[in-house]
């Protein structure tokens, strides 16, 4: 139960990552002339 509850937390921390790349790639996007 353990290995299963550490694996959730770390998918969800690497969710949580891409999505603020994506963010942050999209505000550079939008700062392009």
């Amino acid at each position: 139960m353990e290995n299963n509850q550490n694996y959730g937390i770390i998918c969800f921390i690497l969710v949580n990552k891409s999505i603020l790349q994506l963010q942050i790639g999209l505000v550079i996007l939008l700062q392009l002339p």
